[in-house]
């Protein structure tokens, strides 16, 4: 007798094609987004290539040529490159050290009062540099500084603000919170079960943290140099304020000089010195991560100590009174000056002009003022809208699909760190004008160059978050029958939230503060605060500046404190 045994029906599966059976145009849609990135960042970056090699303005006729590089690698460019490079090498220094010591100090040593001055040594970098330097310049100036009065006062030298010294140090001032968020995170995930180790061995505490926690943390403090340097190396605003006085002229302020002061103008060249600062910027970010990459440099592990405090000895009140001076200095000082310059019918050292409020009214009266801060407040908006919706899409492709699409999305869609302002700004001339398109002339070309410079910031807040989120997540909801779309509406948009949320303050307030690239791009009646704040500057009409700036300033703090408190309240209700 045979017996057999029933298998039952058979199993059924769900069809799933394979990547054969997908027709060409199924494969390359989820890529779709990506071709964004022509407009904003490959298109302009070719045409300026493009323009450089043109004999002709954009959008004229011309012939192929390699003049513009002789004209703009010949008679002033040696000393715009020196001073270029000491205001990048000064300028990072300066900022470095400041940086390093703040994040020893909250972190390390814990000083009095750390998480209240977490968040003020920050601050400075809400404030446009340009504003910091109009306000250094009432401080130091040579013959009226109210400092340098107090300095001759006490029987001290004064300080020449309108000097190669006077730059670097502005510069430094402001670009000491860019290292300070660089470092602190990386000396708060450090294991201190290594500094201690060292320390059972007979390392003093000075040593310790000379050979075992800076060399560890290597790549945030590399990292942190290579973006102050290039920062400095195309600083605008700050030699284009302090500079002037002085004669002393950078790169970046001679590609303002050469676009829209020298007559006939010579956009060739400037593409050329343009260029020149791109490939310069990019090499060292290229530089950075070759030094980085094949090392090892893990201290965060399933075992993690936290970092030892060091609360005794003088070193720890000598950091807590270096953080509370960096307060005073890069914050409290420049704002007091704006505040009171804005309240004084003129600006006076000894503070008897009187009081007045008419500057804020004069404000709304002077030509383009109220338009400015309208073109602001909308573009610095939308701005951040558009990055936010970009960046959702490319960290999709860059995480979820990878492979060298996501590596080639990636690495376009971060070109623009490597770019100063005024480049890309110059950049966007060539394009927009070169073709013709109804967009040279209107705010809507500042919107697009926002878009484009501020776009890597949201993109890797984008990366990071689509990397936290499991994919299990999204492979669930679409087993129990969710289609694309509502997944992403029901799981994956409420978890990056908070990301894009804090992503888009910062291009928010970024945008707020931007001037290089406005003022290649800006035309009458479509000016942005920064570039009203820089004419009237220009034209010495300082009343209103000050009333502009404090403006400026009080809405940049406004759209932090929001992005900050809307985050907050949604990662608790969640």
């Amino acid at each position: 007798m045979t017996t057999t045994i029933d298998p039952g029906p058979p199993k059924l599966t769900a069809a799933r094609p394979g990547r054969r059976d997908r027709p060409p145009m199924a494969k390359s849609l989820p890529y779709l987004p990506s071709v964004v990135l022509l407009p904003l960042i490959v298109l302009p970056l070719v045409f300026l290539l493009f323009g450089s090699l043109r004999s002709a303005p954009p959008g004229q006729a011309g012939s192929w040529t390699l003049e513009n590089f002789r004209l703009a690698f010949s008679g002033d460019f040696p000393r715009l490159l020196f001073n270029s490079f000491q205001i990048g090498a000064g300028s990072a220094v300066v900022a470095f050290v400041i940086g390093t010591v703040l994040a020893l100090a909250t972190t390390r040593y814990r000083v009095p009062g750390a998480r209240i001055l977490d968040p003020l040594i920050v601050m400075p970098a809400y404030v446009p540099a340009f504003l910091g330097a109009i306000a250094w310049t009432f401080l130091l100036s040579p013959d009226i500084g109210a400092l340098n009065t107090l300095l001759r006062a006490i029987g001290l030298p004064a300080f020449n603000v309108y000097s190669m010294k006077g730059i670097i140090l502005v510069s430094g001032l402001y670009g000491a919170p860019v290292a300070y968020l660089y470092i602190r995170p990386a000396l708060l995930a450090f294991d201190a079960a290594l500094e201690e180790s060292a320390r059972v061995f007979g390392a003093t505490s000075w040593r310790a943290l000379a050979r075992v926690v800076l060399p560890v943390i290597k790549p945030a403090l590399l990292s942190a140099f290579v973006i102050l340097f290039i920062t400095g190396f195309g600083e605008f605003a700050v030699p284009g304020i302090l500079g002037t006085n002085a004669g002393i002229s950078v790169i970046s302020t001679q590609v303002l000089v050469l676009t829209t002061v020298s007559i006939p103008s010579q956009p060739g060249a400037a593409a050329v010195l343009g260029l020149f600062l791109g490939v310069v910027s990019a090499a060292l970010v290229i530089l950075s991560n070759r030094l980085t990459r094949g090392r090892t440099y893990v201290t965060v592990s399933g075992r993690m100590s936290s970092a030892p405090s060091r609360g005794r000895g003088p070193a720890r009140w000598l950091l807590f009174g270096f953080s509370l001076l960096y307060v005073l200095v890069g914050l409290v000082l420049p704002l007091l000056v704006l505040v009171i310059g804005s309240l004084q019918p003129y600006l006076s050292p000894t503070l008897q002009s009187g009081w007045t409020l008419s500057n804020y009214r004069d404000v709304a009266d002077y030509p383009g003022a109220a338009g400015a801060i309208t073109n602001s407040i909308l573009l610095s908006i939308l701005s951040a809208l558009a990055c936010c919706v970009i960046a959702v899409a490319l960290g999709w492709i860059i995480v979820r699909k990878g492979g060298w699409a996501g590596r080639a999305v990636d690495s376009i869609a971060s070109m623009p760190i490597a770019m100063p302002h005024i480049v890309f700004g110059l950049s966007l001339v060539w394009i927009w004008v070169g073709l013709a398109l109804p967009i040279y002339g209107t705010r809507w070309i500042i919107l697009l160059a926002y878009i484009g410079m501020f776009l890597p910031f949201v993109v890797r807040a984008s990366v990071a978050a689509f990397q936290q989120i499991d994919i299990s997540l999204e492979e669930a909801a679409r087993v129990n029958g969710a289609g694309g779309a509502r997944t992403v509406r029901k799981i994956v948009v409420p978890l990056l939230v908070p990301a894009m949320a804090a992503a888009a303050t910062i291009v928010m307030y970024h945008a707020m503060r931007e001037v290089s690239a406005s003022l290649l791009l800006y035309s009458p009646g479509n000016q942005v605060m920064p570039v009203a704040i820089w004419d009237l500057f220009g034209n010495g009409i300082f009343g209103e500046l000050f009333a502009l700036a404090v403006i400026n300033v009080a809405v940049i703090f406004l759209i932090v404190g929001a992005g900050n408190l809307v985050t907050r309240k949604y990662i608790r209700s969640t």
